[in-house]
């Protein structure tokens, strides 16, 4: 079967979100061949998308990372493929290769209920959850936190040390829970439309593919308390930040499960620190700000969208508050030390 190699290894990669290399369930680290369709399948997620027509009878389940491998080194632009016996075979131009394979299919894929109604996604969701999935924490043994919680009017999100809440109207039925690092992968897929089944949430895009992921009905803790201010004076914040934000994460990105860095504000001074295993980095800004020396911690991807779509926050005695026209945004804040709050720079 001779198809070519870049929509075939675009097709794959589409799929990709639905992969594990944890031994979730069998084969969750596979693509699986079957009726024309790829699919993937990790418990959390499930991907599935039509094959390219000239590959459509290949049968079987390949694991995925060496495939992808092979197929992103070939330079030819098109490859012959075929399953014989237990490999999956590749032919280039004076090159051949082979990748284990089982013929049984064991991916509990029908698990997954088959969505039927579908309705047109808002066309800020997206946005609403690249934006609220960057405020989720990664702490098991507090589920709630590790979610977006998909409301009717809303998407919001709080890891008990930052919240934020992005309104729009969704069009769920219901208000859900669904696991933040599951949903985010959406966001670079183009997704159109979206359909709900009783443990799921499906969407899908212009080119067939169908990402779906596990949803739950259970309680979420109201964040409107945690998103009121008390007393607060308004800051703007200085230009140049979203730059300096994006230097610091030269070494926060370094701290895969924390990737934050650290602002500063004392009288009229704010300043920018990325830290991590090789080094470390500090930018100072001018600020018109009058109060107490703070702190506070925060993703840079965050930070710089929040500053691109809104320059004024206000800050409490507790924390900092972010308000634009699409989301409410609040921080936690720490209180420097008077030694570090009066130390310069050199």
């Amino acid at each position: 079967m001779r198809v070519n190699r870049s929509e075939f290894l675009t097709v794959l990669e589409s799929v990709q979100p639905g992969l594990t290399n944890q031994d979730v369930v069998e084969q969750s680290s596979c693509f699986a061949f079957q009726n024309g369709d790829v699919f993937t399948f990790n418990d959390e997620i499930a991907c599935i998308r039509q094959l390219p027509k000239p590959v459509r009878k290949l049968a079987g389940a390949v694991q995925a990372l060496p495939l992808l491998n092979i197929l992103r080194k070939l330079p030819e632009d098109d490859i012959d493929v075929m399953i014989e016996g237990d490999e999956f075979i590749i032919r280039g131009k004076g090159r051949r290769n082979g990748t284990r394979t089982q013929a049984e299919i064991l991916l509990p894929f029908d698990k997954v209920e088959k969505a039927a109604k579908w309705k047109p996604l808002h066309e800020d969701f997206t946005d609403a959850v690249y934006i609220a999935s960057q405020c989720v924490g990664k702490d098991e043994s507090n589920y709630a936190a590790t979610c977006l919680h998909v409301h009717p009017n809303f998407i919001e999100a709080c890891d008990n040390h930052q919240a934020i809440r992005y309104s729009l109207e969704t069009n769920v039925r219901e208000a859900m829970l669904v696991r933040g690092s599951s949903i985010k992968h959406i966001v670079s897929l183009d997704m159109v439309e979206f359909a709900e089944t009783d443990t799921w949430i499906h969407f899908r895009n212009k080119t067939g593919l169908t990402f779906s992921c596990r949803r739950d009905v259970q309680e979420y803790e109201p964040l409107d308390n945690t998103l009121k201010l008390g007393k607060s004076v308004k800051m703007t914040f200085p230009k140049g930040l979203i730059e300096a934000s994006d230097r610091a994460e030269v070494y926060s990105a370094e701290n895969a499960d924390e990737n934050e860095v650290t602002v500063e504000i004392k009288t009229g001074k704010l300043k920018v620190i990325g830290e991590g295993a090789s080094g470390w980095f500090v930018e100072v800004k001018k600020v018109a700000y009058e109060g107490e020396a703070i702190s506070f911690k925060v993703g840079p991807k965050l930070l710089t969208e929040i500053v691109k779509k809104y320059n004024d926050c206000h800050i409490a005695a507790d924390r900092l508050k972010v308000k634009t026209g699409k989301f409410v945004y609040v921080v936690a804040l720490g209180r420097l030390k008077e030694k570090e709050a009066a130390k310069e720079e050199e």
